[in-house]
């Protein structure tokens, strides 16, 4: 009874200690913030409990304590200060980030005390986590003298006990109840255990015996040390491919909290399978130690060859897709790293060690291995030599392992067994020197990024792999010049310096800056590309600029988007960067800023859900001057309508003037502020478009004049709060309220483009008590007029197939002739003013051909200039150009330059030779039209 109740309580609290490791490195991240250096401190931090909790238990003395009823204890001790854990790290935020303020200047020393915080707090969990595999092997070792299956069944049974809680927390439990609610089950789970495994020690254990520990260890006999070396190595080895595959894969896949549950459950499938075929081998056959040699070279083998055969793909969005993107990369390689420790243990053991030494020493070697692994690779090597490199070292140190444990003396028998593990060994040792570095990576990544690269002249420029992620940087040319970059990360495009992105992000700046002019301190939390930090410097009146990103690889790769120093923001003397987790930052500086703005990654990437939190907002909140503003990006188009909402609810949950602005297309903004109370006077107010470098860029992202700004205006606090009602907001205990749905561009069409009708928002806008309080009267009624013009914006901004001149060039008649905007119709042609600035850039460097004749008429018509647009359209249709759309332009401009001659002999020529163009019916009855008239209807 005891030897099948052994196993099966183990694999329960395997369950359980997954559900507590996601719940703490989550609430850590909280604590200690989410860059690269806290998340792996925290986890070195952990590691380094695990590993005491080994040595503690390899002093322990076979058949002097009760294991079982120790077991118990541990998993009592774990239960407890588990749940505390998930309790207590974050309202230790702010005292921890007090104590680090003062040396926050030097990162050695922030880091030191962050490793030396997470080890002290996890030091009783993990401790007690890292002594429980061997205080059970003694256990089920006493009815079973078995050691090799006895570790492979232990072992293997926990690790997939560890698969259902990385599964069950991150898919079921978290959104069901909760950060709180789960460790609330975590903890009730492990002290479930605990009581069980007391009454089966009061059952089937003698009272006599008493937990003693042995006065003096005997050193370790020679080909042990070899043996833990490999154990070591082969942990390291582990772990470290383990970082190096969630980097590649990622290219492939969302980066999602569910995405890493289900590799990471991938990995432990594998390892716990292995682990239990370990066990049976090592029953089986007796002498396990013949066979380690050639597992280890073999899985060195298998590693390479998956990696370079890997079957990359386009990227895939659902969880199955996700399962089945990773499994043939690393389930082999994880399995036959199980089938490895259990027989090293074994191994281990024939050198007459105890059971508990035996085991303690093996999990000790490996967690100190698998501590380090993940430090070095992802620290020195991924950002060194990349992928390529790392698994090619990560394969050659599997031949490392075989050639240590030959060194230990576990050797094949027999001519046949040194054959093929000498096969192994060579077959290894070349594919590792012949292995192609550099070039496998980018023929894997090529399905990747081929989506970006269709529909222009675009081309890679950059690549890194940096510290944090894998960067990439794609051009769009225009007539041979730079007309925008795009950064991918990971496979994943996370900001441009196209017309949307530059159009939102910059309005992060502008729009606050308007409603207070007065803002003389900034705080920008995520760079991207560079837009809202271009904005912020753009503006003369700050005095002090602070930037926070976790990755310097994207502060020092934006050079690419402003090769001229003198443009590039990192440069503004102003400017202050601060490698940090934006809400760790918040947390330990005690300035205050007027203005803070963000566009952090997208929040259902992991890690990035607390970025968008109710408690997050609040710490913005509290970081702003008052009158301070904060601006923030909400990306519509990653979220259901109820994630938005729940987004929504957070923030208006903090601040009670929140209010919701157009960006671009489905990229929002969302306002709020400190009891802000507009600017002075109206002069104030439009004071940046009479600026020589922020009134141009206004312009360019189509905010011509400051009435439209007005005209950006979707919800005030009383609609959010009607819109929002029923919808519980989203917060540090319930992350999951962020759902995993994906939407294509039709379902987010269906589902938002309601939210951007004009129609109510311009009916508020004069009566909402937020905008009577900070609009200058002057500007509020005369903003209602362009509400109808930002609809025609939301809709140029959004990319729905099917628009043609016949339904533009009403609306382009309409602006061109009763108003002055020139950025929207030049839209609705189908260029900008990065096009027509790159087009007069080639042309003064000497290059003009049809395409330029072409874009120079769009810029020339929505300048009113209709006599040279005619020309230039006629010379594009001289030149032999079939495109209706340059006929249809050239008759237009002549009908608006009133040259009815050359009109009509167009029409004439168009129709009476054979020039393969057919004007479309409504063309000439539209131009014979004398004007159009001044109301949107009737267009």
């Amino acid at each position: 009874m005891v030897a099948t109740a052994l196993p099966v309580i183990f694999f329960v609290s395997g369950c359980a200690a997954l559900l507590f490791e996601t719940l703490w490195f989550y609430q850590a991240g909280l604590t200690f913030g989410n860059t690269i250096w806290a998340s792996s401190l925290v986890l070195a931090g952990f590691m380094g409990g695990l590993a005491l909790g080994n040595a503690l238990a390899t002093r322990l003395r076979p058949g002097a304590f009760h294991a079982i009823r120790t077991y118990g204890m541990l998993e009592a001790a774990i239960g407890i200060s588990g749940f505390a854990l998930v309790i207590g790290l974050p309202p230790l935020t702010s005292l921890i980030g007090s104590v680090l303020q003062p040396v926050l200047a030097s990162a050695w020393i922030t880091n030191a005390l962050r490793l030396t915080f997470a080890f002290v707090l996890l030091l009783i969990p993990s401790t007690a986590m890292g002594a429980t595999l061997p205080v059970m092997v003694a256990a089920l070792y006493r009815r079973d003298p078995r050691f090799g299956r006895v570790l492979g069944k232990l072992y293997g049974w926990n690790t997939l006990g560890a698969v259902v809680g990385a599964l069950a927390g991150d898919l079921l439990l978290i959104d069901a109840v909760g950060v709180r609610g789960t460790g609330l089950i975590a903890a009730g789970i492990s002290l479930s255990v605990a009581s069980v495994a007391f009454l089966l020690s009061r059952r089937f254990e003698g009272e006599d015996a008493v937990v003693e520990t042995s006065k003096k260890l005997q050193p370790l006999a020679a080909n042990a040390r070899w043996l833990l070396v490999a154990a070591a190595l082969a942990g390291f080895s582990l772990l470290g491919l383990e970082v190096a595959w969630f980097r590649f894969l990622l290219h492939f896949m969302f980066g999602s909290s569910q995405a890493f549950a289900v590799l990471l459950a991938t990995v432990l499938t594998g390892i716990g399978m292995g682990g239990l075929l370990g066990g049976y081998l090592a029953s089986s056959t007796g002498r396990a130690q013949r066979l380690l040699p050639g597992v280890a070279m073999l899985t060195g083998l298998v590693c390479l060859a998956l990696y370079h055969f890997y079957p990359a793909g386009p990227r895939v969005q659902t969880l199955g897709a996700t399962l089945m993107a990773g499994a043939p990369l690393m389930f082999p390689v994880a399995f036959l790293s199980g089938v490895l420790f259990t027989l090293l243990g074994d191994s281990l053991k024939q050198g007459d060690e105890s059971e508990t030494r035996a085991a303690g020493f093996l999990t000790l070697a490996n967690t100190t291995g698998a501590m380090l692994g993940p430090l070095l690779i992802g620290f020195v090597l991924l950002p060194k030599f990349g992928v390529d490199r790392c698994v090619q070292i990560l394969a050659g140190l599997y031949l490392v392992t075989g050639l240590v444990i030959l060194a230990g003396r576990a050797r094949p028998e027999g001519r046949v067994g040194t054959v093929i593990t000498s096969l192994l060994g060579v077959a290894l040792a070349a594919t590792v020197l012949m292995f192609p570095v550099g070039t496998t990576l980018e023929r894997h990544l090529a399905p990747v990024i081929e989506p970006y690269l269709a529909g222009g002249d675009i081309k890679v420029v950059a690549t890194r792999e940096g510290l944090t992620e894998t960067i990439i940087y794609l051009e769009e040319r225009a007539f041979g010049e730079p007309l925008s970059y795009r950064m991918l990360t990971n496979g994943y495009s996370i900001s441009g310096s196209d017309l949307i992105g530059q159009r939102y992000m910059k309005l992060f700046v502008y729009l606050p800056m308007a409603l207070n002019p007065d803002a003389r301190s900034a705080l920008l939390i995520s760079y991207g590309v560079g837009n809202t930090a271009k904005a912020l410097t753009n503006t003369a009146g700050l005095e002090s600029i602070d930037v926070v990103d976790t990755s310097a690889d994207v502060l020092e790769l934006n050079r690419i988007v402003y090769p001229d120093e003198r443009d590039l923001p990192l440069n503004d003397p102003r400017l202050a960067v601060h490698i940090e987790d934006g809400r760790y930052f918040l947390e330990t500086t005690r300035r205050r800023f007027d203005l803070i703005t963000g566009e952090p990654p997208p929040p259902k990437m992991a890690g990035i859900v607390s970025l968008y939190t109710r408690e997050y907002f609040s710490l913005i909140y509290d970081r702003l001057t008052e009158g301070g503003i904060a601006s923030y990006w909400l990306p519509a188009h990653l979220l259901s309508p109820d994630d938005s909402k729940s987004i929504i609810r957070a923030f208006c949950d903090v601040f009670v003037d929140c209010s919701l602005w157009a960006g671009a297309g489905f990229d929002w903004i969302l306002l709020g502020t400190r009891s802000a109370t507009g600017p002075r006077t109206a002069a104030a107010f439009a004071r940046q478009w009479s600026d020589p470098v922020v009134g141009p860029d206004l312009r360019a992202i189509g905010v011509e004049r400051p009435e439209q700004l007005g005209a950006l205006f979707m919800a005030g606090p009383e609609d959010l709060k009607e819109m929002t009602a029923g919808i519980a907001p989203l917060t540090d205990n319930r992350p999951k309220r962020l759902s995993d749905e994906w939407f294509d561009l039709q379902t987010q069409v269906d589902a938002y483009v309601p939210w951007m009708q004009v129609a109510k928002p311009r009916a508020q806008f004069a009566n909402d008590r937020f905008i009577s309080r900070v609009w200058p009267a002057e500007f509020r009624e005369s903003s209602k007029d362009y509400f109808d013009i930002q609809w025609e914006i939301n809709m140029a901004l959004i990319p729905i197939a099917g628009r043609s001149l016949e339904t533009q060039l009403p609306k382009v008649h309409y602006l061109l002739s009763q108003t002055e905007l020139k950025t929207l119709p030049l839209w609705m042609l189908g260029s900008d003013t990065d096009r027509q600035d790159a087009v007069q850039n080639a042309i003064d460097n000497g290059t003009q051909d049809v395409h330029h004749s072409w874009e120079l008429a769009r810029g020339e018509l929505v300048e009113r200039n209709y006599g040279r647009a005619a020309e230039l359209a006629e010379r594009t249709s001289r030149d032999g150009s079939a495109n209706p759309d340059m006929h249809v332009l050239s008759l237009y401009s002549l009908f608006m330059s009133g040259d009815a001659t050359r009109q009509h002999a167009l029409i004439r020529r168009l129709e009476e030779t054979d020039s393969g163009v057919r004007l479309e019916p409504w063309v000439v009855p539209f131009l014979k039209r004398s004007a159009c008239p001044q109301s949107w209807p009737c267009l």
